[in-house]
């Protein structure tokens, strides 16, 4: 299994199939909630870690922050940097890898949408991420982590499923590698000519308890849990998401 699988996902297949899933709608609520929960006024300056398209970024701009959004895909970013029009003084975007962010104590908050986190295979890389978001914050500058919730994923997600994107057919079969804690989804795209093309995308799944231990260990602390975009508790069984908001403590 490649462990670089997100290189190939992302510059050969999300914009073209995945990216359009989210709506403006589903932005402005998830923005909504964003603006809830961290409660920091105007003015601060926010990093928006694995941007992509900048969906957030831009809704962020729009209610007076400083945003910086950062990602490891170029056209990703080439894509928000075309969308910010007037809002150029408040919002900058560059092409990065979250392993290795060249900030030191700047930001207010950082913020990690949308299961963006937990794409290396090894763990110690995830373990690096949250040590240069921490490095990246503000003394008590805020994180907002949005994983998906193991539980609510293992019993909720179907195991196969099918979809026709225009004229394209992508057959999805997913399983849960139980010995390294990874859910993978196994992708296959249909073409009319009958080619087909194969990849099998990964995602670390954390507990809380983890996820805990590791944002102690990069110095910082859990303040709340939410369990989805509606800012509702985070409950194991019930919740689909597992939103973590910690604060940096040292």
């Amino acid at each position: 299994m490649d462990p670089s699988w997100y290189i190939k996902f992302f510059n050969d297949y999300y914009l073209r199939y995945f990216a359009d899933r989210k709506t403006s709608s589903d932005t402005k609520k998830e923005v909504a909630f964003i603006f809830k929960v961290l409660k920091l006024p105007r003015k601060v300056r926010i990093l928006d870690l694995a941007c992509g398209t900048g969906r957030h970024s831009i809704e962020l701009a729009k209610r007076g922050y400083e945003v910086f959004g950062i990602d490891f895909h170029e056209e990703s970013v080439k894509i928000a940097r075309a969308s910010i029009k007037s809002l150029d003084k408040r919002i900058k975007f560059i092409k990065g890898d979250m392993r290795r962010l060249p900030f030191n104590n700047e930001f207010d908050a950082v913020i990690n949408m949308f299961t963006s986190f937990g794409y290396f295979s090894k763990d110690k890389e995830n373990d690096l991420t949250l040590r240069e978001i921490s490095k990246s914050l503000k003394k008590r500058g805020l994180l907002l982590l949005d994983l998906q919730n193991k539980y609510w994923q293992l019993n909720n997600i179907s195991k196969k499923s099918w979809e026709r994107e225009k004229e394209i057919f992508i057959f999805e079969k997913r399983q849960y590698d139980r010995k390294r804690k990874l859910f993978v989804n196994d992708i296959n795209f249909i073409f009319p000519s009958g080619k087909s093309n194969n990849i099998k995308t990964m995602v670390r799944l954390f507990d809380l308890k983890e996820i805990k231990n590791k944002l102690l260990s990069a110095g910082m602390k859990i303040t709340k849990v939410f369990g989805d975009y509606d800012a509702s508790n985070y409950n194991t069984k019930r919740s689909p998401r597992m939103i973590v908001l910690a604060r940096k403590v040292k």
